[in-house]
């Protein structure tokens, strides 16, 4: 049992790619269900979830998220230590985030975009700031809310190669992403290493 989660993990990836190499749409989506029901299968437990945890999503983020940040506690714990110190480490967190999100986003979208054919002969991204622009507003409405960041992932590309090519897929996906949140406790219920074969796919498309 103490190498099932590996092996699992290895037979996840091996099955994603068997299914892209003949060209099998859903590949990805496909390995991590096969696994989810092997674990069990092979761990003899049985799936549980608590339903009850789905309110909790959405109390959060209207008493953390979108509301903390006209909360005069949030802005004080903001600026710990001394007013100086405390501003100068803002400025420091601010321009440390902005140059980390500029540059693993022109990197995420030169290699999605790459994915795509979308490039040019040169190998570069044409118009290159408007998906900037909408990434960066992205960034700050996302701080806003108190989400993890919204930004360009690379995880993109595993979309790309099951044919995303437009906003369509971008918003298709975002409509998924509503209905997860209410679904969030049964999400629970597939393992991790089932979701690492996944994760190991996508790097290898980088």
């Amino acid at each position: 049992k103490a190498f099932m989660p590996a092996i699992l993990a290895f037979l996840g990836l091996l099955v994603i790619a068997i299914l892209e190499k003949h060209n099998v749409k859903g590949g990805v989506l496909i390995s991590i269900a096969g696994i989810s029901v092997l674990y069990y299968l092979l761990s003899g437990t049985t799936p549980t979830f608590d339903m009850s945890q789905i309110g909790q999503t959405f109390k959060d983020f209207g008493s953390i998220g979108i509301t903390g940040v006209f909360q005069a506690d949030a802005w004080k714990r903001a600026f710990t230590g001394s007013e100086l110190g405390g501003i100068f480490s803002a400025i420091m967190l601010i321009v440390t985030f902005c140059l980390v999100d500029m540059f693993d986003t022109i990197g995420t979208l030169v290699g999605t975009a790459s994915r795509a054919g979308m490039t040019d002969k040169d190998g570069n991204m044409p118009n290159m700031k408007e998906p900037l622009t909408s990434d960066a507003i992205g960034t700050v409405a996302g701080a806003c809310c108190g989400t993890s960041t919204v930004t360009t992932f690379v995880e993109s590309s595993a979309g790309v190669a099951e044919g995303g090519r437009t906003g369509l897929s971008s918003m298709a996906t975002a409509a998924m992403f509503f209905i997860a949140m209410f679904l969030s406790p049964v999400g629970q219920l597939i393992p991790t290493y089932a979701c690492a074969a996944a994760l190991i796919y996508v790097g290898v498309l980088m």
